[in-house]
């Protein structure tokens, strides 16, 4: 039985497995992370972290943007004491949060170009949260290898291979959905919506290739 208790990614500190986890996947060193005094100073701490991947190569940051946007430094838009630093892909809404804080909330703006706090939603009183969501979005979706039509964990199991639940009940703007991600074999991620019966799996693995193909269509 797959539990938020037994995730790899723990509820009340997602970024100490998130961070090693991302740099992993995406063959990421120490040395490669992006100077961090070199990001606005009002983003939040948590945030910056995000930042420090994004930024490490020249060819990462668009891998954060492939379902939804991850603004460029240069493209963040402050206002009072918040930053925008995200759009919905189709420009249907913005993220925002509040500057100088560690974690701070998360509030959806779906009146996108409007700067008022008055047009915002509350996601979820953790940034550290939706940025975990928001990250194993775009590792799986932006991986080497993409599937859709991965409905449930059924195939992995049948094939006897190693299921872990990573992160589940994933926080997202949209409250109908709750994604689950679960790692397959250490090296398939896969994201699945089980109330709509809709998912994806990606991989950097040449070897996973051929079996994902036996189940879903590539992208």
């Amino acid at each position: 039985m797959y539990t938020k208790s037994n995730q790899l990614i723990s509820l009340q500190n997602p970024f100490q497995q998130l961070m090693p986890f991302a740099m992993q996947w995406l063959s990421i060193t120490e040395d490669d992370l992006f100077p961090i005094n070199q990001l606005p100073e009002a983003l939040p701490d948590i945030l910056k972290r995000v930042y420090q991947i994004a930024k490490s190569k020249p060819d990462i940051l668009h891998k954060f943007q492939k379902q939804d946007y991850l603004l460029d430094v240069d493209e963040l838009r402050f206002y009072e004491d918040r930053v925008v630093f995200l759009v919905e892909n189709q420009g249907c809404w913005t993220c925002e949060t509040e500057i100088y804080q560690a974690d701070p909330a998360i509030y959806v703006n779906h009146q996108q170009l409007k700067k008022d706090k008055s047009e915002t939603k509350l996601v979820h009183e953790r940034l550290s949260a939706f940025l975990t969501t928001f990250v194993l979005q775009e590792l799986t979706l932006s991986s080497e290898y993409v599937f859709f039509e991965i409905d449930d964990l059924t195939f992995f199991d049948e094939k006897g291979l190693l299921i872990q639940p990573l992160w589940l009940d994933a926080p997202h703007v949209w409250t109908g959905i709750k994604a689950n991600f679960h790692l397959i074999n250490h090296s398939i991620l896969t994201m699945i919506d089980e109330d709509s019966g809709t998912g994806f799996a990606g991989t950097q693995s040449e070897a996973m290739y051929n079996l994902l193909a036996e189940i879903g269509g590539e992208i």
